[in-house]
C-alpha cells in the first residue's frame, strides 16, 4: 500500500530519448512556386509572337461573340467554328477586341488578351496535375509531374505560340482528374462533361 500510495504522489518521469525526432513543416502548394514561375516564363517569350491562320481565325471569333454573339459567329465564318461553349468563353479576352470589325488586323491588345488567357489556363493546369499527383502519388511525383507539363514543348507551342484554345478542355479534364484522386466522383464527371462539352473529340478520348 505504501509503494503505490508513493507512486500516485510521485508519477514516474518519462526518460529523455536518445534521438531527436524532426518534423518537417508541410508546405503544400509552396513547392508548386518554382515550377509555376518557370511554366510563365517560358510562356511569356511566346507573348508578342506574330500570330497564324488559326489565331486570326479564333479573333475573328472573338469579335464577332463581342459584336453580335452566336449567331453573328454562325453568319460570318468562313471556315468550321468549334463548339458554342468555347465561343462563349472566348468572351472574356473578346472584350478587349470590341472596336475593331471582324476581318480587320489583329492588334496588339487582342493578341496579348487572347495569349494571357491561355496562359493563365496553362498554369492552373500545371497546379492541378501537381495536386493531383501529390494527393494520389507523393511530393516527389507531384513535382515531376508538374515540371514536365509546365515544360512540356507541345503545351508551350500550342498554348503559346500557336495561340489555341485546346488548354481550355485540357484543363478540364485535368480537373476531373483531381476530383477523382479527392474521389467526389460526380464532381469529376461533371468536370469530364465541360471538357466535352468544349471539344467533345477530345474530351471523349480523355474519358
Amino acid at each position: 500500500m505504501g509503494q503505490k500510495s508513493m507512486a500516485s504522489r510521485f508519477p514516474a518521469v518519462p526518460r529523455p530519448t536518445s534521438g531527436l525526432t524532426v518534423r518537417l513543416p508541410k508546405l503544400g502548394w509552396w513547392w508548386c512556386i518554382p515550377i509555376l514561375m518557370a511554366a510563365l516564363l517560358v510562356r511569356f517569350v511566346w507573348l508578342f509572337a506574330s500570330f497564324t491562320y488559326d489565331p486570326i481565325t479564333i479573333v475573328n471569333w472573338m469579335r464577332a461573340m463581342t459584336h453580335g454573339g452566336f449567331t453573328e459567329v454562325l453568319a460570318s465564318a468562313s471556315d468550321r467554328i468549334h463548339l458554342p461553349l468555347e465561343l462563349y468563353l472566348l468572351l472574356l479576352p473578346g472584350w478587349f477586341g470590341h472596336g475593331p470589325a471582324v476581318g480587320a488586323a489583329v492588334t496588339l491588345v487582342q493578341t496579348m488578351a487572347l495569349r494571357l488567357s491561355l496562359i493563365f489556363t496553362d498554369n492552373l493546369a500545371v497546379a492541378m496535375v501537381y495536386r493531383t499527383g501529390r494527393k494520389s502519388a507523393g511530393l516527389k511525383l507531384a513535382l515531376i509531374g508538374g515540371g514536365l507539363f509546365a515544360l512540356w514543348p507541345g503545351s508551350i507551342k500550342v498554348d503559346s505560340w500557336w495561340t489555341q484554345t485546346d488548354i481550355w478542355y485540357v484543363a478540364a479534364v485535368m480537373l476531373a482528374c483531381w476530383w477523382l484522386a479527392r474521389e467526389p466522383v460526380d464532381l469529376a464527371w461533371l468536370a469530364l462533361a465541360l471538357g466535352m462539352a468544349l471539344k467533345w473529340t477530345d474530351g471523349g478520348a480523355a474519358g
